[in-house]
């Protein structure tokens, strides 16, 4: 055997530092160590600032005067968690010395940490709301600035915001509306904002006066970077009705018609409309109607804007403009010189139109005569919106002779050359066009699946019939010809799965298989509504009409008994919850088998609406999706519910004897 032969040491690289051992024992090293490259020497720097710090107020204080309140304010955002948690630690004992830079580096340093979750939580169990919410009445406006900062982040969750509200934190927010440095305005702002998402909140705002301030940044041109924000705050706060009253009586659905005409901002604009569509529906279109009186062009366009809005595919609203004389005003709008009171006051009147009687009113005041002279402007707006009135308007027989004559008058045509024959005017059901091909495959898809007992079966059946209906299934190796593959595969993507509801689809021979698929499958001689339903019930069931106001049969029936489903005779409300609401319609407190505001054994459904000029709340059937009416939270005891609802969707049926 060989000798072994002796392994020559590794030769030091010279660029390795011999580790140096240092103990520290004055305060300014440890400071000085706070610039260090290393982790392990800020970890432990900081930790010996710390304990140094804990030993009382004077340690604090030479700590200060050595300058550690910087360098430990950098090192709150260390990448290493130790030397994050070492600093916070050190400056939070610091920060229990009464000085403003201790404040300012304290606030910072909770702002910094008030993004993460985990910290807010352990933020707002050691209490820290409490003392940033007297922060904000810091005399220094670095200390307001980040303390309303870490405030805003810490709303974001419901604790906080309810516990910033049992900690009288609003009268402070409102106050740094008041500041005059707008970063500190706008992030009191969106606080308030975030805070008057919650009901008690909102309460709350209304009893320290938070509406005159808002009211007062909308009043102030020179505040328009907080108009947006003041705006949103007013629209959450018009989700509950003692706070939109309140705001009603101090004004404030004039103030904001005045802002619409003032400002130059869409965005604010649209918000604007928005929270006057939201009063609106609280009975509040008689005091719009009456600003169309006003001197002012602005406001009297504003007016009308918002009109036209609110009466879009809203036949109440519609009515309650009539009933506050607004026909009368709106035809005057017409000879307006303001451009935009005449182009809204005509979208008012095309809207009104769809109603016979209000038709008629508002032919009544001559607005055909003021129409025909708008087709002569030049302005494309004004020519739109007066078609579109004329065309509303012409659908009565004495409108269309009305025009017919205004236009003669003006042409200065013979009498006898243009004399107009009287019309008959046939008011016919509208219904789909006969098409033998799709009669055809339904036939087809009777006869064949149908029968089938299994329910994979009859939809796979149906889906090929689809498929050779529209020209057979296409090859693999021709795919990248189509470009609805990759909509397809998108679909695939957002919904995880190879399943695509063809309801989401929207591209391509995919789309239009998927609309005869439906067609097919929902095809049933029980529903086949049109030839079911009187055109009426149709309407209002199946297209989510509405029935004339005071019309209904069902209005002041009080016999004792069940409203069924005029569709498929579902039992709705029982007659022990009907009462006389005063809207014009049946109103029931509750829904037949609600059970402590349970609906889940009710035949009705709920969805949200926008149809009524604001998000609203459409009640269905449960088992054949008619239309039945809308729901609202203005009823009485014991559910607060207004479930009002069309007389042509109910049939009702009395109690057995």
């Amino acid at each position: 055997m060989g000798k072994k032969v002796k392994k020559e040491a590794e030769p030091f690289s010279k660029d390795v530092f011999d580790p140096l051992p240092i103990e520290s024992k004055t305060a300014a090293t440890a400071v000085l160590m706070l610039s260090s490259p290393e982790e392990e020497v800020l970890a432990k720097a900081c930790e010996s600032i710390h304990k140094f710090a804990e030993k009382g107020d004077e340690n604090k204080a030479s700590l200060m005067c050595l300058g550690a309140i910087e360098p430990l304010s950098r090192l709150i955002s260390h990448e290493d968690k130790t030397v994050r948690r070492n600093a916070v630690m050190a400056l939070g004992v610091m920060a229990s010395n009464k000085n403003i830079v201790v404040h300012e580096f304290a606030t910072l340093c909770l702002t910094s940490l008030s993004v993460d979750f985990s910290y807010k939580v352990q933020i707002f169990e050691h209490k820290g709301l409490e003392p940033l919410i007297q922060l904000l009445s810091s005399p220094d406006p670095d200390v307001k600035k980040n303390s309303v900062e870490c405030i805003f982040n810490l709303v974001q969750d419901f604790q906080n915001r309810a516990a910033l509200q049992g900690l009288n934190g609003l009268p402070p927010l409102l106050e740094l509306l008041r500041s005059e440095f707008p970063v500190i305005q706008q992030l009191a702002l969106r606080t308030i904002e975030n805070i008057t998402t919650d009901s008690e909140t909102r309460v709350a705002f209304g009893n320290v006066q938070g509406f005159d301030r808002i009211l007062e940044i909308l009043g102030t041109k020179e505040f328009s970077d907080l108009h947006e924000g003041a705006l949103r705050v007013i629209l959450n706060c018009l989700e509950d009705s003692k706070s939109m009253q309140l705001i009603q009586t101090m004004g404030g659905l004039e103030q904001l018609l005045q802002f619409v005409g003032m400002s130059t901002l869409p965005e604010a604009q649209a918000n604007a409309v928005k929270a006057i569509a939201k009063m609106a529906q609280s009975n509040a279109i008689k005091p719009i109607v009456q600003l169309l009186n006003s001197e002012e062009s602005e406001l009297r366009m504003a007016a009308a804007e918002a009109l036209s809005s609110l009466t879009n595919s809203n036949n109440l609203n519609a009515y309650a403009i009539h009933d506050a004389e607004g026909d009368m005003l709106l035809v005057r709008q017409l000879r307006d010189s303001c451009t935009g009171a005449a182009v809204y006051a005509a979208s008012v009147l095309t809207n009104m139109a769809s109603q016979e009687d209000l038709r008629r009113s508002i032919l009544a005041h001559e607005a055909m005569p003021s129409l025909v002279e708008l087709l002569h402007s030049t302005d494309n707006n004004i020519l739109i919106s007066a078609t579109q009135a004329v065309a509303s308007l012409a659908c009565d027989a004495e409108a269309r002779l009305e025009g017919k004559g205004q236009k003669e008058d003006e042409k200065k045509k013979d009498e006898d050359e243009y004399k107009p024959q009287p019309e008959m005017v046939v008011d016919e059901a509208w219904s789909l066009p006969y098409d033998a091909a799709f009669h055809n495959l339904v036939k087809e898809a009777v006869e064949s699946i149908l029968p089938l007992q299994d329910v994979v079966k009859m939809y796979t059946a149906l889906a090929k019939l689809v498929c050779d209906a529209m020209g057979g299934q296409v090859e693999p190796d021709k795919l990248h010809n189509y470009l609805w593959e990759l909509h397809i595969s998108e679909l695939k993507f957002e919904a995880g799965s190879n399943i695509v509801l063809i309801g989401k689809i929207k591209k391509g021979t995919y789309f239009h298989r998927a609309l005869l698929y439906k067609s097919l499958t929902r095809y049933d001689k029980s529903t086949d509504w049109q030839s079911k339903l009187t055109p009426e019930q149709y309407v209002v069931t199946r297209e989510k009409g509405t029935e004339v106001p005071f019309s209904g049969i069902y209005l002041n029936h009080n016999e004792v008994g069940m409203y069924h489903c005029v569709c498929c005779d579902s039992p709705l409300f029982s007659s022990e919850a009907k009462y006389d609401s005063g809207t014009g319609w049946p109103s029931f407190y509750e829904a037949h088998g609600t059970w402590e505001k349970d609906e889940s054994h009710a035949n009705i459904v709920r969805r949200p609406d926008n149809s009524l000029g604001s998000t609203g709340t459409e009640v269905i059937c449960k088992h054949c999706d008619a239309h039945l009416g809308h729901v609202f939270d203005d009823g009485p005891d014991p559910t607060g519910q207004r479930f009002c609802i069309n007389s042509v969707a109910l049939n009702f049926k009395p109690r057995e004897k």
